[in-house]
């Protein structure tokens, strides 16, 4: 398929819909009517559910399902797993995440933090320390939450980390603020915020309501 066809197709496909265990993609025809399909494996789908679909900056429909990643070009699916592409550690798929440049980045059930284009799937750069299981991910700001940091993108397809997390604390997520604040939650409930250069304790999880404010 040449991409100028590939970008038409996925053009129209304005809404890809996971519910109730199918796959549904509804397309905007030219005649201003609606045509609806249901994809399933027997279309080249590993499984009939999804978790979550992007489109890449070459109009691909990439979409995240419990036994690999599937790149639809409007016409055939492409099965993207573990068999094939060893930086997967598994194929359950939990996200898909695209930045301002159209790249697309997926996180696997077991943490891993993945740069997603066709025929190839790699660890994303994260740093000195390599890649590291990912926690937590920030949908607005596309920040990182491990064990040790939070990891921001910069613009380049690079994560590298941005703050340390206090000392003897168990990050279940943090979220970026401007001016290089953050917020921390711990396993245990704990609230955090960086300010300045040090972490501060701000309260426990039943106070989460304060989590954005300044």
């Amino acid at each position: 398929m040449s991409r100028k066809w590939r970008h038409r197709t996925i053009g129209l496909m304005t809404l890809v819909a996971v519910a109730c265990g199918t796959v549904t993609a509804l397309a905007h025809a030219s005649s201003n009517a609606w045509v609806q399909r249901h994809y399933g494996p027997t279309d080249g789908l590993p499984v009939s559910s999804a978790s979550s679909a992007r489109i890449d900056a070459d109009g691909f429909l990439w979409i995240a399902t419990h036994d690999g990643l599937a790149r639809f070009d409007g016409v055939n699916f492409d099965v993207h797993d573990s068999m094939r592409f060893p930086a997967m550690s598994g194929n359950r798929v939990r996200s898909l995440h695209t930045d301002a440049e159209g790249r697309v980045f997926a996180l696997t059930e077991h943490g891993d933090w993945l740069t997603v284009r066709s025929g190839e799937i790699a660890h994303v750069p994260m740093g000195e320390n390599g890649p590291q299981a990912v926690r937590h991910v920030d949908a607005a700001s596309l920040c990182l939450t491990t064990a040790q940091a939070l990891h921001c993108p910069d613009g380049h397809g690079a994560f590298p980390p941005r703050l340390q997390f206090p000392d003897g604390k168990s990050p279940l997520m943090a979220v970026a603020a401007p001016s290089d604040a953050a917020w921390l939650i711990t396993a245990s409930g704990e609230i955090w915020r960086h300010s300045g250069a040090a972490w501060q304790q701000r309260g426990d999880l039943p106070d989460i309501l304060t989590l954005r404010t300044p």
